[in-house]
């Protein structure tokens, strides 16, 4: 069964319950009870998705019962009027007939100032016969959407905060290996280094007992060997208009600062040689961070080898390491 979604820009258009919907921090989202798209009555429709401080992605389904389900057990009941009761629970008593499929026709709309809301019409519940379906806000209608890359480029022609997750795919084209991949990955070219299993060369216990595998492989991976692909100065153009809110990197490389991301967009997931500090074991078990190590330092005495690693170790009282 398909019900149609009425958008601010009164577009009809026909959904399914499985039909996502996207709806921005500054986005509403309110039922209309209703004989057809054309009605306006106030008390046909109530909204049932305010403003928030996020945006959120959820099914039609999913939005009315979570609708459903604030309405019953997360409003203070016990403090409210009897009047007031009754009518939250007629309300999502509305909510479930509509999810049950016995009120049709019933209409939503979305209605967003800030253009950030959008009907995704890639999930599975679109149906081909029903047309395309517009993007609208606020009585203007917006480009239309498109599968895949083009999908991509047309939102960010509206976004104003961009959210990037780097992995390690986005650095394997600039000659760094990723992890896991069988015979070419990270992990499997660390035989030779003598592990009792391969994550133990970003172990900090298994380093303050032989630093001498991470502080090889630091050398073969120290920033400044590797360009930025694509990708990192993708994420680089993002910040210059204005609209990367952040870089979630998991990589350890640093290429996103290569490239020219700002550091204050950037969180480091798993660190990277950006800075260095000391570290000691003051008891079996008890590690702790001691002074931070000036990067260049630590890289000079990478590239010298042992004795210039013993001296710098000495010199801040600790085994000296990437913040990795």
């Amino acid at each position: 069964p398909t019900h149609p979604l009425l958008c601010a820009a009164w577009t009809l258009a026909q959904t399914e319950l499985s039909q996502r919907i996207f709806k921005g921090p500054d986005g509403t989202l309110s039922l209309v009870l209703a004989k057809d798209a054309a009605s306006t009555a106030d008390d046909a429709e109530f909204v049932f998705a305010q403003r928030s401080r996020e945006g959120k992605a959820r099914r039609v389904a999913e939005w009315l019962h979570a609708a459903a389900i604030d309405l019953r057990y997360n409003l203070p009941l016990d403090s409210l009027p009897p009047h007031a009761r009754a009518a939250a629970e007629a309300q999502a008593a509305v909510l479930d007939d509509c999810l049950a499929l016995r009120t049709a026709p019933f209409f939503i709309r979305l209605r967003d100032p800030s253009r950030q809301s959008y009907i995704d019409l890639s999930s599975p519940g679109r149906r081909e016969a029903a047309g395309p379906m517009p993007f609208a806000t606020d009585g203007a209608a917006g480009p239309a959407r498109a599968h895949g890359l083009a999908e991509v480029a047309d939102k960010l022609c509206y976004a104003r905060n961009v959210v990037v997750m780097l992995g390690a795919g986005a650095s394997v084209s600039a000659g760094i290996p990723d992890f896991r991949t069988p015979g070419t990955g990270l992990y499997s070219q660390l035989q030779e280094y003598g592990l009792p299993f391969p994550e133990a060369i970003f172990d900090l216990h298994f380093f303050l007992g032989n630093p001498a595998p991470f502080y090889r492989l630091a050398r073969a991976m120290w920033p400044g060997q590797h360009a930025p692909t694509p990708a990192h100065y993708f994420v680089r153009l993002l910040a210059d208009r204005g609209i990367l809110r952040r870089c979630y990197s998991q990589n350890i490389d640093s290429l996103e600062r290569t490239a020219g991301v700002p550091a204050e967009r950037i969180v480091a997931a798993h660190g990277n040689f950006d800075g260095a500090h000391a570290w000691v074991e003051r008891a079996p078990g008890q590690v702790e961070r001691g002074a931070k190590v000036p990067i260049d330092e630590l890289k000079q005495a990478v590239i010298d080898g042992a004795e210039a690693l013993l001296q710098l170790n000495t010199k801040y009282g600790g085994l000296v390491k990437p913040d990795i």
